[in-house]
């Protein structure tokens, strides 16, 4: 009789954990097993104050079961950093993660370059700037890495092209989709076009005459590009009028920003989720423009005199930076550590290229 009575109790207790596994939890006014959620709570940076309904409950990262189903009030919070806030459903028997990225509430602002830039371009894959440079002796076109190099290789900026008896430190910039050409445009008495290899030292820059066949391809491999990272999205042309919008994809490909006259749009459709469900769509705030933060949860807005930052739900929005600055010239660190902008303190002097800590 023992034996089958510890049977059944072993069973029992087994039972209990599975359910307990499962999130279940027993009501001991009601005498009932109750089903509830897990919240999984993750910060960047770790170590912040996580509180629930107001009530400080644990700290990130962290995982938090069994949550009567319902909705909370979450709130992230550390010092130094800014709050992240959000209301947040628990489903039964699901885990509900949450992933809040807190920025600095105050940045510090770093030269990058000294002696002016002149007309600063992005690279394609975000992880070059080429800009042109007058005077000092150093006229021409010079072009900074982003990437974290080893101690060993200089992240100084190096000139790519010097002025010769063409101007190029005054010229228009233009990358290549797969950023490894540049195609500079030397206005004289007429228009003069050269590629750069932006690796290397130009000693002698190959000139261009059928520049339009060139710009052609570029925009025919674009556009080939984004088909297919829109086909990914389970997005159409009809859907999204990739015809007159410009889009602007997140790094991970998961996301599109589409810009549509007065329309601004974010489509999101993260891999993994159910097949054949529309991706969530999102009205994104007026800005001059929109920036992809490179984890992919955040965008950057860019304002007038001001550049704040917000979720992918646009939600958390926070001022990241006010005052004068070049609004085509703001532009993310490869790593998320860093924001670019171009400003000048002094009216008389060229801007220079500026880094704001994010971290």
């Amino acid at each position: 009789m023992l034996i089958f009575l510890g049977i059944a109790a072993a069973l029992l207790i087994s039972y209990l954990i599975v359910q307990f596994s499962k999130g279940y939890r027993f009501d001991i006014k009601d005498k009932t097993l109750s089903k509830t959620g897990i919240l999984a709570i993750s910060s960047s940076p770790q170590g912040a104050a996580v509180y629930i309904n107001d009530k400080l409950t644990t700290a990130t990262n962290n995982t938090l079961s069994g949550v009567t189903p319902g909705k909370y009030k979450v709130k992230i919070a550390k010092d130094g950093y800014s709050t992240w806030e959000k209301e947040v459903e628990v489903k039964e028997e699901l885990v509900t993660p949450i992933e809040a990225v807190l920025f600095p509430s105050v940045t510090d602002l770093r030269p990058l370059t000294f002696n002016g830039v002149i007309n600063p371009k992005l690279s394609s894959d975000g992880q070059k700037i080429a800009f042109g440079v007058s005077g000092n002796g150093k006229d021409g076109i010079w072009v900074l890495d982003l990437v974290d190099r080893p101690i060993i290789f200089s992240r100084e900026p190096r000139q790519i092209v010097k002025d010769t008896n063409f101007k190029f430190s005054g010229s228009e910039l233009e990358w290549s989709p797969d950023s490894k050409t540049l195609l500079v445009r030397v206005t004289a008495k007429n228009d003069f076009y050269f590629t750069l290899n932006p690796d290397q030292l130009n000693i002698v820059p190959n000139q261009i005459f059928s520049v339009q066949n060139l710009k052609n391809s570029w925009q025919e491999e674009k556009r080939s590009e984004n088909q297919d990272k829109l086909a990914r999205l389970k997005l159409k042309d009809s859907e999204i009028a990739t015809n007159s919008a410009k889009l602007i994809f997140s790094p991970d490909e998961t996301k599109v920003i589409s810009l549509q006259g007065n329309k601004k749009i974010l489509y999101d459709s993260k891999p993994g989720e159910i097949p054949n469900i529309p991706p969530k769509t999102f009205d994104l705030p007026a800005a001059k423009s929109y920036i992809w933060h490179p984890n992919s949860k955040n965008i950057i807005l860019v304002e007038d005199k001001k550049i704040s930052i917000i979720g992918v739900d646009t939600s958390n929005k926070m001022d990241i930076y006010s005052g004068d600055f070049d609004p085509n010239v703001v532009f993310p660190w490869p790593n998320g550590s860093k924001l670019l902008i171009a400003t000048s303190f002094n009216p008389d002097k060229k801007p220079n290229l500026y880094a704001l800590n994010l971290r």
